[in-house]
């Protein structure tokens, strides 16, 4: 006695003794396997074919979510900047802003004022150039030294005008420069100090 592969039915040899329980067996087995795939078939549908993943309802809702030629997206080789959000650390800059930005010299923040030329120090009589800065600095002794050309020299100088001395001083007998009147009349409006010769 032989059994098939699958179903393991009883296959009498041609020495075998034909039993009525091993037919019996047979069309039970049979029976049994033909009302399992009764069970589990699935009815053909017109239009329809048949899968052998199973499809779920969110696999259609997905599947229908997609745009007809998704799979043939091509990425844009530009970008329109609109797309770009700008934040506190990231700006465009605008021609406008670029030219300024070119017209800046490299370093710029790092400028140091350059000396002016004179020292440190302060200074009776100093030479400003164009830009205003001081290129030098002086401390003249003399009158020409601050380039005073109308000046009356120390030594034998000419008065012009009328100058006077000060006035006030009752000390006749220290040598100091005098205020001298000459008048046939005696000054009623003379002060201490200034000197009064009257001729006829």
């Amino acid at each position: 006695m032989q059994n098939t592969a699958n179903s393991g039915l009883k296959k009498p040899e041609g020495t075998d003794v034909v039993n009525i329980d091993d037919l019996n067996y047979n069309a039970d087995k049979i029976d049994l396997e033909i009302k399992s795939l009764k069970d589990n078939k699935v009815d053909k549908v017109t239009g329809k074919g048949l899968s052998t993943n199973d499809y779920t309802t969110t696999e259609k809702n997905k599947l229908a979510g997609i745009v007809a030629g998704a799979n043939n997206y091509v990425h844009p080789s530009t970008h329109p900047a609109t797309i770009i959000v700008q934040d506190a650390s990231h700006r465009f800059v605008s021609d406008t802003d670029k030219a300024k930005l070119d017209g800046i010299a490299t370093g710029a923040n790092n400028y140091t004022h350059p000396n002016s030329g004179a020292t440190a120090g302060e200074f009776r009589c100093v030479t400003v150039n164009a830009q205003g800065h001081v290129t030098a600095g002086t401390n003249p002794t003399t009158l020409g030294g601050y380039n005073i050309t109308d000046g009356a020299p120390k030594a034998s100088p000419i008065f012009t005008g009328t100058p006077k001395a000060p006035s006030g001083a009752t000390d006749y007998t220290t040598a100091r420069l005098r205020n001298i009147y000459f008048s046939t009349n005696i000054p009623t409006s003379m002060a201490n100090g200034d000197i009064c010769l009257t001729y006829e």
